[in-house]
């Protein structure tokens, strides 16, 4: 996406391509698996861009391992005791796989037709449909997990291997309680910018403990721990309404989220 002067064409790999009235514009090129070259012009000034395409799908291994960059947590992580955690990896078909850390043990169950969506600017490509199938897929979810980073072990026969996830894990009791004071409210979740999930919230009571002020048009919260990458965020609608946060509690191993 860009701007230029109207008078005159922009070029991408010696291509004109088309802009809006003000001179603005935003190309769509399909994109090879890889790295992809691409040059953009506009008469003596000219800007190389290199653009990856990062495959959707991960092949499991075929050798006896486990892909360490599939292993949950990837990012730290902070979770209210009794809330469902849900570990999971990608490995070798036909294997044990189990989840451990101190004295907390699980085994993974392997998924069948587990769907890999397409990232969130497909939209932009009218290119919304399931991408493929992931083969290889072990999780388990449980409500009793602890603290701590997770070490994940691998079983075929008698061969063995073992890897630990990124990040951590931590389990606490104490979140920051936060009341927003409009009448409408949506949350943006996420672990990364990839699958952002926007959730609407309507009005509700009040609650009964105390809670912390902040005002402004919008707030980050963050879950986590990677604060980059573990946040929410509360938009107001325009124009901007004066708000004392969301609350946060725990109902039966869920979080919730209170308005006034």
């Amino acid at each position: 996406m860009g701007t230029a002067p109207k008078a005159g064409n922009v070029l991408v790999n010696g291509k004109p391509i088309g802009r809006s009235a003000f001179g603005h514009f935003a190309p769509t090129v399909p994109l090879q698996l890889g790295k992809n070259q691409f040059t953009v012009a506009y008469g003596s000034q000219s800007v190389k861009l290199t653009i990856e395409r990062i495959p959707s799908m991960i092949s499991p291994p075929v050798q006896l391992g486990l892909i360490a960059d599939s292993l949950e947590p990837k990012v730290d992580i902070v979770k209210p005791p009794g809330e469902l955690v849900c570990f999971s990896a990608i490995a070798t078909p036909g294997s044990v796989v189990t989840v451990s850390q101190g004295d907390f043990a699980m085994e993974l169950s392997p998924q069948n037709n587990v769907k890999v969506l397409p990232a969130n600017a497909a939209v932009l490509t009218n290119t919304t449909q399931i991408v493929s199938e992931q083969s290889g897929v072990y999780s388990a979810c449980t409500r009793s997990a602890v603290s701590g980073k997770y070490t994940y072990t691998i079983s075929q026969g008698n061969q063995t291997k073992q890897a630990q996830s990124k990040g951590k894990l931590t389990i606490k009791e104490n979140f920051p309680t936060i009341v927003v004071t409009t009448d409408q409210a949506i949350t943006r979740s996420d672990q990364g910018q990839t699958f952002p999930a926007l959730r609407p919230y309507p009005r509700a009571p009040k609650p009964s403990s105390p809670v912390k002020k902040v005002t402004g048009s919008a707030w980050n919260m963050a879950l986590g721990l990677n604060k980059k990458r573990q946040k929410r965020s509360i938009v107001l609608p325009r124009p901007a309404v004066s708000f004392a946060a969301l609350v946060v509690a725990t109902d039966r191993g869920r979080q919730k989220c209170f308005f006034p």
